[in-house]
């Protein structure tokens, strides 16, 4: 049996616990047998309130110690709230040996990578973080169009609902690919779904600082479909060429 320690914090997004929770869950249930022990642990064994609902846990990260498998699930996209409310998890973290697997969900890659987990390791993380991750982390090596990534027992997962690839691949890794396949098929989603870069905005957010490239990334939002060149953008920003190159960054 596989023992799997959940880690819950005030920043756990309450979605994507449920989401793990649910698929390896599942997987006992469309195995008959169970292949893994959930256990819910917090940083001082104490109840944890997420939003609407307070959690009650199994352990502190005593208990977490002795699990197969640590996963943190999301924790939101404010990366310094995280890491600062967590600081204590992180010096735990740290300190984990290379045959316990640790994984992460989505935004929570913050944590295994401040501890040092993830360097020089191959990772991922929601694609609205990637630019903030990479100023934060230059040492990780940073694949932001997988769904999931594995290196030498360090798991991450992309983006929201790659949260549930990541638990699938976990469960193949452990159980077989045709258990996988079975939740897959009781979920109703895609065994392999591609990439993430997919949903991502094709061009720059067009909350821009600059009074002149602003204005011109909302008009390309709205008409990037048509035939575009630099002439042309120059002409809607009214300025020349040289000048919108040298601003448009």
């Amino acid at each position: 049996m596989i023992r799997i320690a959940l880690y819950l914090c005030p920043q756990t997004v309450l979605s994507s616990l449920s989401m793990a929770d649910d698929a390896f869950r599942l997987a006992n249930q469309l195995a008959g047998e169970a292949l893994f022990a959930l256990l819910r642990v917090s940083i001082d064994g104490q109840p944890v309130q997420l939003g609407y609902a307070r959690l009650q846990v199994d352990g502190d990260l005593q208990l977490a110690a002795s699990a197969d498998l640590l996963l943190i699930p999301a924790t939101g996209s404010a990366l310094d709230r995280t890491l600062q409310h967590n600081r204590a998890l992180l010096a735990w973290l740290a300190s984990r040996p290379q045959h316990q697997q640790l994984a992460s969900l989505c935004s929570s890659a913050c944590l295994l990578a401040a501890a040092g987990q993830l360097e020089g390791r191959r990772a991922t993380t929601h694609w609205a973080l990637a630019e903030q991750f990479r100023q934060r982390f230059p040492g990780v090596r940073l694949q932001i169009d997988e769904l999931f990534t594995e290196d030498a027992n360090r798991f991450c997962s992309g983006g929201a609902q790659a949260g549930l690839d990541l638990c699938l691949q976990l469960i193949a890794r452990h159980a077989g690919d045709w258990l996988a396949q079975r939740v897959a098929g009781a979920l109703v989603v895609e065994r392999e779904r591609g990439g993430q870069s997919r949903f991502a905005p094709l061009l720059p957010l067009a909350g821009h600082d600059d009074a002149l490239i602003g204005p011109l990334l909302r008009w390309l939002q709205l008409n990037h479909a048509q035939a575009i060149d630099l002439t042309l953008l120059a002409e809607r920003a009214h300025c020349s060429t040289r000048t919108l190159l040298r601003r448009f960054k």
